[in-house]
């Protein structure tokens, strides 16, 4: 089966791919402030849910969203390690699914695949649009904690695009 696959840096975590996906699904979110100290975070809400599976591979999960945008899912399985040392995550080869590995890479750079048997690797590149997309704390944590805060869930006109086609004419799909 053809499958839609997303290179993400080495430096990607998975509860930062899940909160990304639930914000492109149309998840809630809030700022929530840190008790007695500066500072915030960007709480994700769970509706439609995001969930994490574990399976039988250990450097292997499945993350499954409830319905979204015009009933649509997410399903995919993310891969701890991959064969361009970074992090990998495979999905259906549809509109919806592309659409999301498009807004994901350009959240965290990498690159996208439409299609892992027509022979090209690399469909769609976005740099790395920050030093480290894993902060621990200061502000490149609050940065971090901007971005998704910033970042707009997919809207029901984007599915109507040909994707694949506009990236493959270098058009730059909005991310705002």
């Amino acid at each position: 089966m053809n499958s839609t696959i997303i290179y993400f840096p080495a430096d990607v975590r998975i509860k930062d791919v899940m909160a990304v996906i639930g914000i492109l699904c149309g998840c809630e979110k809030t700022k929530v402030h840190l008790d007695g100290r500066d500072g915030w975070f960007t709480r994700v809400g769970d509706s439609p849910n995001v969930s994490v599976s574990n399976t039988p591979t250990p450097d292997y999960v499945t993350i499954c969203t409830g319905p979204s945008i015009n009933g649509e899912r997410f399903r995919g399985g993310y891969f701890f390690e991959s064969r361009n040392s970074g992090r990998e995550l495979h999905c259906d080869r549809d509109p919806f699914c592309h659409i999301v590995g498009i807004r994901l890479i350009q959240f965290f750079g990498g690159q996208i695949d439409f299609d892992d048997c027509d022979g090209c690797d690399c469909d769609y590149e976005c740099p790395k649009p920050r030093k480290k997309n894993n902060p621990s704390g200061g502000e490149s944590w609050q940065a971090f904690q901007k971005d998704l805060m910033n970042l707009l869930p997919i809207r029901e006109e984007d599915l109507d695009k040909d994707v694949v086609h506009l990236v493959k004419n270098m058009v730059k799909i909005s991310v705002t």
